[in-house]
């Protein structure tokens, strides 16, 4: 089950994180907010977030395991990739690199490419990442060559209804910018977003944010009918 990181919870980790485990702060916040997070779900929240504890990460021993089993052949990207999607964790090219090197593992992989060739290590179409915008986390994917990154939100929604007016936006229903299912998804107006914002009408329950766009469509309503009062005058 995915777990929603609440504004609450987000304040509580962002306030315990430094110095501490992954599973400290597992424990920590599970304890504080009766959740069951795990200690990779840990890391990789805090690896989106550009958060560091300042502790090494530790490689258990089924990770060790796991390189020295699949490493042979494959580039670094290619281990990199296997690895953090079998451990839901985000570690990088250079970090797979130096433990590969730092434990005699060779992966056999030439990186000098002949001419025309593709190197190994090219991020296909259709990779996703996440990159932090405005304090907020957003998962982007990779929609064609050379390096054409979209908000993954928007090329999903539009995949699905087509192009999203100029004047309008996409809005996460549960507050949660990195929960990109369309039914999260809801287009509204920049005004109704402004007054959402000003009203804090943005709730963890998408049917309360749906009765929140509600009543920002009757304020604005409400003012324009008095704008037109006041002209006619």
């Amino acid at each position: 089950m995915r777990i929603i990181y609440t504004e609450e919870v987000r304040k509580f980790i962002l306030g315990i994180y430094k110095g501490k485990s992954h599973k400290e702060i597992a424990t920590l916040v599970n304890k504080q907010f009766n959740l069951n997070l795990t200690e990779f779900g840990i890391s990789t929240y805090l690896s989106r977030n550009g958060l560091r504890t300042e502790r090494a990460f530790r490689y258990s021993e089924e990770m060790k395991e796991f390189i020295k089993k699949i490493h042979k052949g494959k580039s670094y990207q290619e281990i990199k990739d296997l690895f953090n999607e079998k451990f839901d964790v985000d570690k990088t090219i250079n970090e797979i690199k130096c433990f590969c090197q730092d434990n005699d593992m060779k992966n056999g992989v030439d990186c000098r490419f002949q001419k025309e060739r593709i190197p190994t290590n090219k991020i296909p179409v259709g990779t996703e990442r996440f990159r932090k915008h405005y304090e907020k986390t957003y998962l982007y994917i990779k929609i064609k060559e050379p390096n054409i990154w979209v908000l993954k939100h928007r090329y999903l929604y539009e995949k699905t209804y087509g192009p999203i007016p100029k004047n309008m936006k996409l809005l996460f229903l549960n507050g949660d910018t990195m929960d990109v299912r369309i039914e999260n998804l809801k287009l509204v107006s920049y005004a109704e977003e402004l007054i959402l914002n000003r009203q804090k009408l943005i709730f963890n329950d998408p049917e309360f944010t749906k009765t929140g766009i509600n009543i920002a469509k009757v304020i604005l309503k409400a003012a324009d009918n008095t704008r037109k009062e006041n002209s006619n005058a």
